[in-house]
Protein backbone atom coordinates (compact mmCIF):
# COMPACT_ATOMS: atom_id res chain seq x y z
CA UNK A 1 0.00 0.00 0.00
CA UNK A 2 2.80 2.40 0.89
CA UNK A 3 4.44 1.71 -2.49
CA UNK A 4 1.20 2.64 -4.19
CA UNK A 5 1.00 5.94 -2.30
CA UNK A 6 4.58 6.81 -3.24
CA UNK A 7 3.92 5.95 -6.88
CA UNK A 8 0.76 8.09 -6.89
CA UNK A 9 2.62 11.05 -5.35
CA UNK A 10 5.40 10.64 -7.91
CA UNK A 11 2.89 10.69 -10.77
CA UNK A 12 1.23 13.84 -9.37
CA UNK A 13 4.59 15.63 -9.20
CA UNK A 14 5.50 14.59 -12.73
CA UNK A 15 2.12 15.75 -14.01
CA UNK A 16 2.54 19.16 -12.39
CA UNK A 17 6.03 19.51 -13.82
CA UNK A 18 4.72 18.57 -17.26
CA UNK A 19 2.06 21.29 -17.08
CA UNK A 20 4.41 23.93 -15.67
CA UNK A 21 5.22 26.66 -18.17
CA UNK A 22 7.61 29.33 -16.82
CA UNK A 23 6.99 32.91 -17.94
CA UNK A 24 9.62 33.73 -20.56
CA UNK A 25 10.07 37.38 -19.58
CA UNK A 26 10.28 36.67 -15.85
CA UNK A 27 12.74 33.85 -16.51
CA UNK A 28 14.90 36.18 -18.58
CA UNK A 29 14.93 38.86 -15.86
CA UNK A 30 15.65 36.15 -13.28
CA UNK A 31 18.68 35.14 -15.36
CA UNK A 32 19.75 38.80 -15.46
CA UNK A 33 19.50 38.96 -11.66
CA UNK A 34 21.50 35.75 -11.23
CA UNK A 35 24.24 36.80 -13.65
CA UNK A 36 26.12 39.18 -11.29
CA UNK A 37 26.25 36.45 -8.63
CA UNK A 38 27.66 33.93 -11.11
CA UNK A 39 30.22 36.39 -12.48
CA UNK A 40 31.36 37.42 -9.00
CA UNK A 41 31.70 33.78 -7.92
CA UNK A 42 33.60 32.83 -11.08
CA UNK A 43 35.99 35.75 -10.62
CA UNK A 44 36.59 34.78 -6.98
CA UNK A 45 37.40 31.22 -8.01
CA UNK A 46 39.72 32.39 -10.79
CA UNK A 47 41.55 34.70 -8.38
CA UNK A 48 41.97 31.89 -5.80
CA UNK A 49 39.91 33.59 -3.11
CA UNK A 50 40.30 32.22 0.42
CA UNK A 51 38.20 32.87 3.52
CA UNK A 52 39.81 34.86 6.32
CA UNK A 53 38.60 36.04 9.72
CA UNK A 54 34.95 35.26 10.42
CA UNK A 55 34.56 33.83 6.92
CA UNK A 56 37.15 31.16 7.76
CA UNK A 57 35.12 30.26 10.85
CA UNK A 58 32.05 29.72 8.65
CA UNK A 59 34.06 27.37 6.43
CA UNK A 60 35.44 25.52 9.46
CA UNK A 61 32.02 24.92 10.98
CA UNK A 62 30.55 24.00 7.60
CA UNK A 63 33.18 21.24 7.47
CA UNK A 64 31.99 20.12 10.92
CA UNK A 65 28.43 19.42 9.75
CA UNK A 66 27.61 15.69 9.98
CA UNK A 67 30.82 14.96 11.90
CA UNK A 68 31.59 14.40 15.58
CA UNK A 69 31.93 18.19 15.81
CA UNK A 70 28.38 18.84 14.56
CA UNK A 71 27.50 22.50 15.31
CA UNK A 72 24.26 23.07 17.19
CA UNK A 73 24.54 26.87 17.32
CA UNK A 74 25.61 29.71 15.09
CA UNK A 75 28.76 31.79 15.39
CA UNK A 76 29.75 33.53 18.62
CA UNK A 77 28.05 36.93 18.81
CA UNK A 78 29.75 40.22 19.62
CA UNK A 79 26.63 40.94 21.72
CA UNK A 80 28.40 38.78 24.32
CA UNK A 81 30.60 41.74 25.22
CA UNK A 82 27.51 43.81 26.01
CA UNK A 83 25.69 40.99 27.81
CA UNK A 84 28.63 40.05 30.02
CA UNK A 85 28.34 36.37 29.05
CA UNK A 86 29.10 34.40 25.92
CA UNK A 87 26.24 34.16 23.43
CA UNK A 88 25.95 32.51 20.05
CA UNK A 89 23.63 33.33 17.20
CA UNK A 90 20.74 30.89 17.75
CA UNK A 91 21.34 28.13 15.19
CA UNK A 92 23.64 26.42 12.67
CA UNK A 93 21.60 26.93 9.47
CA UNK A 94 24.29 29.18 8.00
CA UNK A 95 26.85 26.38 8.25
CA UNK A 96 24.43 23.76 6.97
CA UNK A 97 23.40 25.89 3.98
CA UNK A 98 26.96 25.82 2.60
CA UNK A 99 28.10 22.47 4.05
CA UNK A 100 27.57 20.30 0.96
CA UNK A 101 29.65 22.38 -1.49
CA UNK A 102 32.31 22.94 1.17
CA UNK A 103 32.63 19.19 1.70
CA UNK A 104 32.62 18.48 -2.04
CA UNK A 105 34.94 21.24 -3.24
CA UNK A 106 36.89 22.38 -0.18
CA UNK A 107 36.73 25.46 1.99
CA UNK A 108 37.78 27.93 -0.72
CA UNK A 109 35.93 26.90 -3.86
CA UNK A 110 33.09 25.28 -1.92
CA UNK A 111 32.34 28.32 0.22
CA UNK A 112 32.09 30.56 -2.86
CA UNK A 113 29.75 28.08 -4.55
CA UNK A 114 27.66 27.64 -1.40
CA UNK A 115 27.10 31.35 -0.79
CA UNK A 116 26.36 31.97 -4.47
CA UNK A 117 23.78 29.15 -4.32
CA UNK A 118 22.14 30.70 -1.24
CA UNK A 119 21.82 34.05 -3.03
CA UNK A 120 20.52 32.45 -6.23
CA UNK A 121 17.92 30.55 -4.22
CA UNK A 122 16.86 33.83 -2.59
CA UNK A 123 16.50 35.48 -6.02
CA UNK A 124 14.47 32.51 -7.25
CA UNK A 125 12.17 32.74 -4.23
CA UNK A 126 11.64 36.44 -4.95
CA UNK A 127 10.73 35.71 -8.58
CA UNK A 128 8.32 32.87 -7.77
CA UNK A 129 6.36 34.51 -4.97
CA UNK A 130 6.26 37.96 -6.56
CA UNK A 131 4.88 36.37 -9.75
CA UNK A 132 2.26 34.48 -7.71
CA UNK A 133 1.11 37.75 -6.13
CA UNK A 134 1.30 40.36 -8.89
CA UNK A 135 2.08 38.53 -12.10
CA UNK A 136 4.77 39.50 -14.53
CA UNK A 137 4.98 43.15 -13.44
CA UNK A 138 5.36 42.28 -9.76
CA UNK A 139 8.06 39.71 -10.47
CA UNK A 140 10.02 42.04 -12.75
CA UNK A 141 9.86 44.91 -10.27
CA UNK A 142 11.09 42.84 -7.33
CA UNK A 143 13.78 41.20 -9.45
CA UNK A 144 14.84 44.71 -10.39
CA UNK A 145 14.95 45.43 -6.66
CA UNK A 146 17.17 42.37 -6.18
CA UNK A 147 19.54 43.51 -8.94
CA UNK A 148 19.67 46.98 -7.42
CA UNK A 149 20.48 45.41 -4.04
CA UNK A 150 23.30 43.45 -5.69
CA UNK A 151 24.67 46.70 -7.12
CA UNK A 152 24.56 48.35 -3.70
CA UNK A 153 26.37 45.41 -2.11
CA UNK A 154 29.04 45.25 -4.79
CA UNK A 155 30.37 42.12 -6.42
CA UNK A 156 32.56 40.91 -3.54
CA UNK A 157 29.65 40.64 -1.13
CA UNK A 158 27.70 38.38 -3.49
CA UNK A 159 29.83 35.43 -2.37
CA UNK A 160 30.66 36.71 1.13
CA UNK A 161 29.57 34.23 3.85
CA UNK A 162 29.77 36.78 6.71
CA UNK A 163 26.41 36.50 8.45
CA UNK A 164 25.17 40.11 8.03
CA UNK A 165 25.90 39.99 4.29
CA UNK A 166 24.67 36.53 3.29
CA UNK A 167 21.24 37.47 4.69
CA UNK A 168 20.60 40.60 2.62
CA UNK A 169 19.01 38.94 -0.43
CA UNK A 170 17.47 36.28 1.82
CA UNK A 171 15.77 39.09 3.77
CA UNK A 172 14.34 40.52 0.54
CA UNK A 173 12.98 37.05 -0.26
CA UNK A 174 11.50 36.83 3.24
CA UNK A 175 9.72 40.17 2.75
CA UNK A 176 8.29 38.88 -0.53
CA UNK A 177 6.97 35.80 1.27
CA UNK A 178 5.47 37.99 4.03
CA UNK A 179 3.50 39.71 1.27
CA UNK A 180 2.34 36.25 0.19
CA UNK A 181 1.30 35.36 3.75
CA UNK A 182 -0.80 38.52 3.94
CA UNK A 183 -2.45 37.66 0.62
CA UNK A 184 -3.24 34.06 1.57
CA UNK A 185 -0.65 32.30 -0.61
CA UNK A 186 -0.82 28.65 0.49
CA UNK A 187 2.96 28.14 0.27
CA UNK A 188 4.12 31.51 1.59
CA UNK A 189 3.81 30.75 5.33
CA UNK A 190 6.10 27.68 5.52
CA UNK A 191 8.62 29.31 3.18
CA UNK A 192 8.53 32.51 5.27
CA UNK A 193 9.18 30.48 8.41
CA UNK A 194 12.09 28.72 6.73
CA UNK A 195 13.65 32.00 5.61
CA UNK A 196 12.86 33.67 8.93
CA UNK A 197 14.46 30.81 10.84
CA UNK A 198 17.54 31.09 8.61
CA UNK A 199 17.80 34.81 9.31
CA UNK A 200 17.23 34.61 13.08
CA UNK A 201 19.58 31.66 13.55
CA UNK A 202 22.27 33.36 11.52
CA UNK A 203 22.08 36.82 13.12
CA UNK A 204 20.42 37.96 16.33
CA UNK A 205 19.63 41.31 14.73
CA UNK A 206 16.62 39.67 13.04
CA UNK A 207 15.06 38.46 16.29
CA UNK A 208 12.45 41.27 16.37
CA UNK A 209 11.90 41.75 12.64
CA UNK A 210 10.99 38.16 11.78
CA UNK A 211 8.23 37.55 14.39
CA UNK A 212 6.96 41.14 14.21
CA UNK A 213 6.54 41.03 10.45
CA UNK A 214 4.91 37.60 10.63
CA UNK A 215 2.31 38.83 13.13
CA UNK A 216 1.52 41.82 10.90
CA UNK A 217 1.17 39.63 7.79
CA UNK A 218 -1.14 37.22 9.62
CA UNK A 219 -3.19 40.18 10.87
CA UNK A 220 -3.59 41.47 7.29
CA UNK A 221 -4.65 37.99 6.26
CA UNK A 222 -7.22 37.83 9.05
CA UNK A 223 -8.66 41.22 8.09
CA UNK A 224 -9.00 39.98 4.51
CA UNK A 225 -10.80 36.84 5.78
CA UNK A 226 -8.24 34.52 4.23
CA UNK A 227 -7.98 31.52 6.54
CA UNK A 228 -4.80 29.55 7.19
CA UNK A 229 -5.50 25.99 6.09
CA UNK A 230 -4.65 22.87 8.06
CA UNK A 231 -2.04 21.95 5.44
CA UNK A 232 -0.31 25.29 5.97
CA UNK A 233 -0.31 24.82 9.74
CA UNK A 234 1.09 21.32 9.49
CA UNK A 235 3.74 22.30 6.94
CA UNK A 236 4.71 25.30 9.05
CA UNK A 237 4.92 23.22 12.22
CA UNK A 238 7.10 20.70 10.40
CA UNK A 239 9.44 23.40 9.12
CA UNK A 240 9.88 24.87 12.61
CA UNK A 241 10.36 21.44 14.20
CA UNK A 242 13.10 20.47 11.76
CA UNK A 243 14.94 23.80 11.62
CA UNK A 244 14.91 24.45 15.37
CA UNK A 245 15.66 20.92 16.56
CA UNK A 246 19.40 21.50 17.02
CA UNK A 247 19.17 24.76 19.03
CA UNK A 248 16.58 23.08 21.24
CA UNK A 249 18.81 20.04 21.77
CA UNK A 250 21.62 22.39 22.85
CA UNK A 251 19.26 24.30 25.11
CA UNK A 252 17.94 21.30 27.02
CA UNK A 253 20.76 18.77 26.73
CA UNK A 254 23.93 20.85 26.30
CA UNK A 255 26.52 21.72 28.91
CA UNK A 256 25.60 24.45 31.38
CA UNK A 257 23.07 27.18 30.60
CA UNK A 258 21.48 26.81 27.18
CA UNK A 259 22.14 29.42 24.54
CA UNK A 260 18.48 30.36 24.10
CA UNK A 261 18.26 31.07 27.83
CA UNK A 262 21.42 33.16 27.61
CA UNK A 263 20.02 35.17 24.70
CA UNK A 264 16.66 35.78 26.36
CA UNK A 265 18.35 36.69 29.62
CA UNK A 266 20.58 39.19 27.86
CA UNK A 267 17.68 41.15 26.41
CA UNK A 268 17.41 43.17 29.64
CA UNK A 269 20.92 44.62 29.37
CA UNK A 270 21.31 48.09 30.91
CA UNK A 271 23.84 49.19 28.29
CA UNK A 272 23.44 52.20 26.02
CA UNK A 273 20.46 51.91 23.63
CA UNK A 274 20.18 53.69 20.30
CA UNK A 275 16.98 55.38 21.46
CA UNK A 276 14.23 57.30 19.58
CA UNK A 277 16.19 60.38 18.47
CA UNK A 278 19.28 58.64 17.15
CA UNK A 279 17.22 55.73 15.86
CA UNK A 280 15.08 58.06 13.76
CA UNK A 281 18.17 59.77 12.29
CA UNK A 282 19.83 56.47 11.39
CA UNK A 283 16.58 55.04 10.03
CA UNK A 284 16.03 58.07 7.79
CA UNK A 285 19.67 57.99 6.65
CA UNK A 286 19.09 54.59 5.04
CA UNK A 287 15.38 54.55 4.14
CA UNK A 288 15.24 58.00 2.51
CA UNK A 289 18.61 57.86 0.76
CA UNK A 290 18.34 58.53 -3.01
CA UNK A 291 18.92 55.34 -5.03
CA UNK A 292 21.87 56.79 -6.95
CA UNK A 293 23.84 57.31 -3.71
CA UNK A 294 23.03 53.95 -2.13
CA UNK A 295 26.27 52.14 -3.03
CA UNK A 296 28.38 54.65 -1.15
CA UNK A 297 25.67 54.78 1.51
CA UNK A 298 26.23 51.11 2.32
CA UNK A 299 29.05 52.28 4.58
CA UNK A 300 28.33 56.01 4.87
CA UNK A 301 24.66 55.90 5.91
CA UNK A 302 25.52 54.20 9.21
CA UNK A 303 29.23 54.87 9.69
CA UNK A 304 31.12 53.02 12.37
CA UNK A 305 31.20 55.29 15.41
CA UNK A 306 33.15 54.45 18.55
CA UNK A 307 32.76 55.74 22.08
CA UNK A 308 34.06 59.15 23.10
CA UNK A 309 33.89 58.09 26.75
CA UNK A 310 32.11 55.22 28.54
CA UNK A 311 28.46 55.31 27.49
CA UNK A 312 28.92 58.34 25.20
CA UNK A 313 29.24 57.96 21.43
CA UNK A 314 31.45 60.20 19.34
CA UNK A 315 29.58 62.66 17.09
CA UNK A 316 27.89 60.80 14.24
CA UNK A 317 28.36 61.81 10.63
CA UNK A 318 24.67 61.43 9.76
CA UNK A 319 21.82 63.83 9.06
CA UNK A 320 20.42 65.97 11.84
CA UNK A 321 17.09 65.50 13.55
CA UNK A 322 15.20 68.18 11.59
CA UNK A 323 16.28 66.84 8.23
CA UNK A 324 15.41 63.30 9.32
CA UNK A 325 11.91 64.36 10.39
CA UNK A 326 11.28 66.18 7.10
CA UNK A 327 12.51 63.27 5.02
CA UNK A 328 10.43 60.76 6.96
CA UNK A 329 7.34 62.96 6.66
CA UNK A 330 7.86 63.07 2.89
CA UNK A 331 8.19 59.26 2.85
CA UNK A 332 4.97 58.92 4.89
CA UNK A 333 3.15 61.13 2.39
CA UNK A 334 4.40 59.07 -0.56
CA UNK A 335 3.41 55.77 1.09
CA UNK A 336 0.05 57.24 2.12
CA UNK A 337 -0.67 58.27 -1.47
CA UNK A 338 0.25 54.77 -2.65
CA UNK A 339 -2.14 53.23 -0.10
CA UNK A 340 -4.90 55.61 -1.18
CA UNK A 341 -4.41 54.82 -4.87
CA UNK A 342 -4.36 51.07 -4.26
CA UNK A 343 -7.45 51.18 -2.07
CA UNK A 344 -9.40 53.39 -4.48
CA UNK A 345 -8.52 51.21 -7.46
CA UNK A 346 -9.15 48.03 -5.47
CA UNK A 347 -5.62 46.92 -6.23
CA UNK A 348 -5.43 44.23 -3.55
CA UNK A 349 -1.92 42.92 -4.42
CA UNK A 350 -0.53 46.46 -4.43
CA UNK A 351 -2.37 47.40 -1.24
CA UNK A 352 -1.06 44.35 0.61
CA UNK A 353 2.47 44.89 -0.65
CA UNK A 354 2.53 48.48 0.59
CA UNK A 355 0.95 47.40 3.89
CA UNK A 356 3.62 44.71 4.29
CA UNK A 357 6.30 47.32 3.62
CA UNK A 358 4.78 49.65 6.22
CA UNK A 359 4.76 46.82 8.76
CA UNK A 360 8.41 45.99 8.03
CA UNK A 361 9.44 49.65 8.30
CA UNK A 362 7.56 50.02 11.59
CA UNK A 363 9.12 46.93 13.15
CA UNK A 364 12.54 48.00 11.86
CA UNK A 365 12.27 51.45 13.44
CA UNK A 366 11.04 49.99 16.73
CA UNK A 367 13.93 47.49 16.69
CA UNK A 368 16.44 50.28 16.22
CA UNK A 369 15.03 52.32 19.09
CA UNK A 370 15.50 49.50 21.62
CA UNK A 371 18.70 48.08 20.08
CA UNK A 372 21.91 48.26 22.18
CA UNK A 373 24.62 50.39 20.61
CA UNK A 374 27.18 47.62 21.04
CA UNK A 375 30.39 47.13 22.98
CA UNK A 376 32.70 48.77 20.43
CA UNK A 377 30.28 51.43 19.21
CA UNK A 378 27.66 51.81 16.52
CA UNK A 379 28.12 49.34 13.65
CA UNK A 380 25.97 48.94 10.54
CA UNK A 381 26.10 45.13 10.56
CA UNK A 382 23.61 45.12 13.45
CA UNK A 383 20.87 46.41 11.15
CA UNK A 384 21.66 45.37 7.58
CA UNK A 385 17.98 44.44 7.17
CA UNK A 386 17.27 48.15 6.68
CA UNK A 387 18.60 47.97 3.12
CA UNK A 388 16.35 45.18 1.74
CA UNK A 389 13.37 46.64 3.64
CA UNK A 390 13.98 49.99 1.93
CA UNK A 391 14.17 48.31 -1.48
CA UNK A 392 10.96 46.36 -0.85
CA UNK A 393 9.14 49.53 0.25
CA UNK A 394 10.27 51.40 -2.86
CA UNK A 395 9.16 48.52 -5.10
CA UNK A 396 5.74 48.45 -3.42
CA UNK A 397 5.12 52.13 -4.15
CA UNK A 398 6.34 51.78 -7.74
CA UNK A 399 4.10 48.76 -8.28
CA UNK A 400 0.96 50.65 -7.18
CA UNK A 401 1.79 53.77 -9.17
CA UNK A 402 2.72 51.90 -12.35
CA UNK A 403 -0.39 49.71 -12.21
CA UNK A 404 -2.51 52.85 -11.92
CA UNK A 405 -0.99 54.97 -14.70
CA UNK A 406 0.77 52.75 -17.25
CA UNK A 407 -0.10 49.73 -19.42
CA UNK A 408 1.49 46.57 -18.04
CA UNK A 409 3.40 45.42 -21.13
CA UNK A 410 5.49 48.59 -21.65
CA UNK A 411 6.09 48.80 -17.89
CA UNK A 412 7.35 45.22 -17.80
CA UNK A 413 9.74 45.78 -20.69
CA UNK A 414 10.97 49.01 -19.17
CA UNK A 415 11.61 47.23 -15.86
CA UNK A 416 13.41 44.40 -17.63
CA UNK A 417 15.62 46.85 -19.54
CA UNK A 418 16.41 48.76 -16.36
CA UNK A 419 17.28 45.50 -14.56
CA UNK A 420 19.64 44.59 -17.39
CA UNK A 421 21.35 47.97 -17.20
CA UNK A 422 21.87 47.77 -13.44
CA UNK A 423 23.13 44.18 -13.75
CA UNK A 424 25.77 45.30 -16.25
CA UNK A 425 26.91 48.00 -13.82
CA UNK A 426 27.19 45.34 -11.11
CA UNK A 427 29.48 43.02 -13.09
CA UNK A 428 32.84 44.82 -12.55
CA UNK A 429 34.62 44.00 -9.31
CA UNK A 430 33.72 46.32 -6.45
CA UNK A 431 34.78 45.85 -2.83
CA UNK A 432 32.61 47.39 -0.14
CA UNK A 433 34.83 48.34 2.82
CA UNK A 434 32.72 46.26 5.21
CA UNK A 435 33.32 42.98 7.02
CA UNK A 436 36.10 40.48 6.30
CA UNK A 437 35.98 41.27 2.58
CA UNK A 438 37.41 44.70 3.33
CA UNK A 439 40.72 42.99 4.17
CA UNK A 440 40.94 40.80 1.09
CA UNK A 441 44.44 42.27 0.64
CA UNK A 442 45.51 39.82 3.37
CA UNK A 443 44.46 36.76 1.35
CA UNK A 444 47.90 36.29 -0.30
CA UNK A 445 49.54 36.44 3.14
CA UNK A 446 47.06 33.89 4.51
CA UNK A 447 47.58 31.64 1.48
CA UNK A 448 51.36 31.71 1.91
CA UNK A 449 50.98 30.88 5.60
CA UNK A 450 48.57 27.99 5.03
CA UNK A 451 50.67 26.45 2.27
CA UNK A 452 53.65 26.08 4.65
CA UNK A 453 51.78 24.28 7.44
CA UNK A 454 52.53 20.75 6.17
CA UNK A 455 55.08 20.03 8.97
CA UNK A 456 52.20 20.12 11.49
CA UNK A 457 50.62 16.97 10.05
CA UNK A 458 50.97 14.09 12.47
CA UNK A 459 52.32 16.31 15.24
CA UNK A 460 49.50 15.45 17.64
CA UNK A 461 46.82 17.66 19.17
CA UNK A 462 47.58 21.36 18.80
CA UNK A 463 46.59 23.99 21.35
CA UNK A 464 45.96 27.29 19.60
CA UNK A 465 46.98 29.90 22.15
CA UNK A 466 45.16 33.16 21.35
CA UNK A 467 46.45 35.28 24.24
CA UNK A 468 48.52 37.31 21.75
CA UNK A 469 45.68 37.74 19.25
CA UNK A 470 44.70 41.37 18.61
CA UNK A 471 41.10 42.50 18.15
CA UNK A 472 39.55 41.92 14.70
CA UNK A 473 42.28 39.43 13.79
CA UNK A 474 42.02 37.71 10.40
CA UNK A 475 44.66 34.99 10.81
CA UNK A 476 43.82 32.69 13.74
CA UNK A 477 40.63 31.40 12.12
CA UNK A 478 42.46 30.75 8.85
CA UNK A 479 45.12 28.77 10.75
CA UNK A 480 42.42 26.66 12.45
CA UNK A 481 40.78 26.07 9.08
CA UNK A 482 44.08 24.84 7.65
CA UNK A 483 44.66 22.58 10.64
CA UNK A 484 41.24 21.09 10.01
CA UNK A 485 42.00 20.63 6.31
CA UNK A 486 45.22 18.77 7.18
CA UNK A 487 43.36 16.59 9.74
CA UNK A 488 45.37 18.04 12.63
CA UNK A 489 43.22 18.01 15.80
CA UNK A 490 43.25 21.32 17.68
CA UNK A 491 41.91 22.72 20.94
CA UNK A 492 41.37 26.24 22.30
CA UNK A 493 40.90 27.71 25.74
CA UNK A 494 39.48 31.22 25.25
CA UNK A 495 35.78 30.93 26.29
CA UNK A 496 34.35 32.83 23.32
CA UNK A 497 36.44 30.80 20.89
CA UNK A 498 35.36 27.57 22.58
CA UNK A 499 31.75 28.51 21.88
CA UNK A 500 32.78 29.40 18.34
CA UNK A 501 34.36 26.05 17.45
CA UNK A 502 32.52 23.75 19.87
CA UNK A 503 32.87 22.49 23.44
CA UNK A 504 34.52 19.30 22.23
CA UNK A 505 37.52 21.41 21.20
CA UNK A 506 38.06 22.86 24.67
CA UNK A 507 41.60 22.58 26.06
CA UNK A 508 41.56 20.04 28.90
CA UNK A 509 45.14 18.88 29.30
CA UNK A 510 44.86 17.06 25.98
CA UNK A 511 47.34 18.99 23.82
CA UNK A 512 50.78 17.92 22.61
CA UNK A 513 51.93 21.18 21.06
CA UNK A 514 51.31 24.85 21.78
CA UNK A 515 50.83 26.99 18.68
CA UNK A 516 50.46 30.73 18.41
CA UNK A 517 50.99 33.48 15.90
CA UNK A 518 53.49 36.30 16.05
CA UNK A 519 52.89 39.39 14.00
CA UNK A 520 54.73 42.32 12.47
CA UNK A 521 58.46 42.57 13.06
CA UNK A 522 58.26 39.80 15.66
CA UNK A 523 58.32 37.29 12.78
CA UNK A 524 62.07 37.95 12.47
CA UNK A 525 62.83 36.63 15.96
CA UNK A 526 60.57 33.81 17.18
CA UNK A 527 60.35 33.62 20.98
CA UNK A 528 62.96 31.50 22.70
CA UNK A 529 62.07 27.82 22.85
CA UNK A 530 59.79 27.92 19.82
CA UNK A 531 60.13 26.73 16.23
CA UNK A 532 58.81 28.76 13.34
CA UNK A 533 56.89 26.48 10.99
CA UNK A 534 55.36 29.05 8.63
CA UNK A 535 55.94 32.68 7.79
CA UNK A 536 54.23 35.11 5.44
CA UNK A 537 55.38 38.68 5.00
CA UNK A 538 53.71 41.76 3.60
CA UNK A 539 56.54 42.48 1.16
CA UNK A 540 58.35 40.89 -1.74
CA UNK A 541 60.86 38.08 -1.26
CA UNK A 542 63.70 40.39 -2.26
CA UNK A 543 62.61 42.97 0.30
CA UNK A 544 62.40 40.33 3.01
CA UNK A 545 65.87 39.04 2.15
CA UNK A 546 67.17 42.61 2.37
CA UNK A 547 65.40 43.07 5.73
CA UNK A 548 66.94 39.84 7.04
CA UNK A 549 70.44 40.98 6.07
CA UNK A 550 69.95 44.37 7.70
CA UNK A 551 68.50 42.72 10.78
CA UNK A 552 71.64 40.61 11.14
CA UNK A 553 73.67 43.78 11.19
CA UNK A 554 71.41 45.24 13.87
CA UNK A 555 71.55 42.08 16.01
CA UNK A 556 75.33 41.70 15.68
CA UNK A 557 75.84 45.30 16.65
CA UNK A 558 78.10 45.83 13.64
CA UNK A 559 76.51 49.19 13.02
CA UNK A 560 74.73 50.55 9.95
CA UNK A 561 75.15 53.60 7.84
CA UNK A 562 72.48 56.28 7.95
CA UNK A 563 71.06 55.05 4.64
CA UNK A 564 71.00 51.43 5.85
CA UNK A 565 69.29 52.47 9.08
CA UNK A 566 66.66 54.42 7.14
CA UNK A 567 66.06 51.46 4.84
CA UNK A 568 65.91 49.09 7.83
CA UNK A 569 63.28 51.25 9.54
CA UNK A 570 61.30 51.46 6.30
CA UNK A 571 61.24 47.68 5.87
CA UNK A 572 60.39 47.09 9.53
CA UNK A 573 57.40 49.41 9.17
CA UNK A 574 56.35 47.48 6.08
CA UNK A 575 56.67 44.18 7.97
CA UNK A 576 54.42 45.52 10.72
CA UNK A 577 51.52 45.97 8.30
CA UNK A 578 50.61 42.32 7.69
CA UNK A 579 53.46 39.90 8.36
CA UNK A 580 52.64 36.85 10.44
CA UNK A 581 54.36 33.64 11.47
CA UNK A 582 53.19 30.38 13.05
CA UNK A 583 55.39 29.18 15.90
CA UNK A 584 55.11 26.05 18.02
CA UNK A 585 56.58 24.71 21.21
CA UNK A 586 56.19 21.27 22.81
CA UNK A 587 54.02 20.77 25.88
CA UNK A 588 55.63 18.53 28.47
Amino acid sequence: MSNGIVALAFRVVLERLRRWRPDVVVTAVWAVAVLPVLVAAARAIAQHWRPIGDNALVALRAHDVFTSHQPLLGTWSSASLEAGKDLNHPGPLLFESVALPVKLFGSNLGLVIGVAAVNILAITTIAVFAFRRAGRLGAVLLLLGAVYMEFVMGSELLFDPWNPHILILACLAMLTCAWGVAAGDSWALPVYLALGSYCVQTHLGYSYLVPGLLLAALAFRLVGRREVTKREWWCSAGVLAVLWAQPLVEQFFGEGEGNLSRVLGARGSDGLKIGPSLGMRLFASVVTRPPWTARAGFTEALPFTGYESPGVLKPLAVMGGTEAVLRLLAAVVVIGVALYIARRRRDTPGLLMVATAVAALTVALASMVIMPVGPIGLTAHQMRWLWPISVFALCSVVLVVVRSVAPEVPAVWAGAAFAGSVAVLTLPAYVQPAGPSARRDLIPVVAALQDQMGPLEGIGTVWLDTTRTPAFDNFDAAVMLELQRRNVPFVVDEPGLVRQVGNDRRLAGNADVQLYLVRGREVLHPPEGTDRVAIAVSMSNDEFAELTDLDLLAVDGAGMTADEQARYDELLAKADVGSVAVVISPIS
